[in-house]
């Protein structure tokens, strides 16, 4: 549980830092796009800003002030600016790669949880089994199978409240007597639904 927690916060602080690029990028992306004051190119006096055209005059007409060289000043032609291509560029490399990093590990451990409450089942269906095992002196038989854990002979008290089913929504696999040594068989047949493959989880 402690790696799924994790994962899930490192999933949850990637996802927090991709958004935050994202988010200033569109940001910076929008102002540049709504922002074209294109001012004039006019000589303009420095100290009043009076739009010097056909001025015969050696002095602002508004100010007084000399209109010298370094007095007289040029409206810079200001353009919308845009993110680079090589920005856009990685933004959308950061993006594919959080995708082929994340997307993975993310769909592999959607089984997880399922898989682990599996074995946790199967876990306790044997102690279940152990302890009918000491009371009766028998393991119970294919036959009863493991609802004799909940309604045991003799009026005895129940081993298990209920037989529960596995993650998939199918019946615990119990045998007796077992396969390989083993005094009985208790399995998932796990996601698959078939006894007897790979994916099943238990003995």
């Amino acid at each position: 549980m402690a790696t799924d927690y994790a994962f899930l916060l490192l999933l949850a602080v990637a996802a927090l830092v991709l958004g935050a690029v994202v988010v200033a990028v569109c940001v910076q992306w929008i102002t540049y796009l709504f922002r074209h004051r294109i001012r004039d190119n006019l000589p303009r006096c420095r100290r009043c800003e009076y739009a010097l055209i056909g001025i015969d005059s050696q002095r602002c007409p508004k100010c007084g002030m000399p209109l010298l060289p370094e007095n007289i000043k040029r409206g810079d032609r200001e353009r919308p600016r845009y993110p680079s291509l090589g920005a856009v560029i990685l933004l959308l490399l950061g993006l594919g790669l959080v995708v082929v990093i994340v997307a993975p590990q993310f769909t592999e451990r959607t089984g997880e949880p399922k898989s682990i409450g599996a074995g946790t089942d199967v876990m306790n269906l044997k102690v279940a089994i152990d302890a009918f095992q000491i009371d009766n002196g028998r393991f119970p038989t294919a036959a009863e199978g493991l609802n004799i854990l909940v309604n045991p002979p003799n009026g005895d008290h129940a081993y298990v409240d209920k037989v529960p089913i596995d993650p998939w929504g199918n019946p615990y696999v119990y045998r007796f007597p077992g396969s390989k040594g083993n005094a009985f068989d208790l399995f998932s047949s796990g996601p698959d639904g078939i006894p007897d493959t790979a994916d099943d989880i238990g003995n």
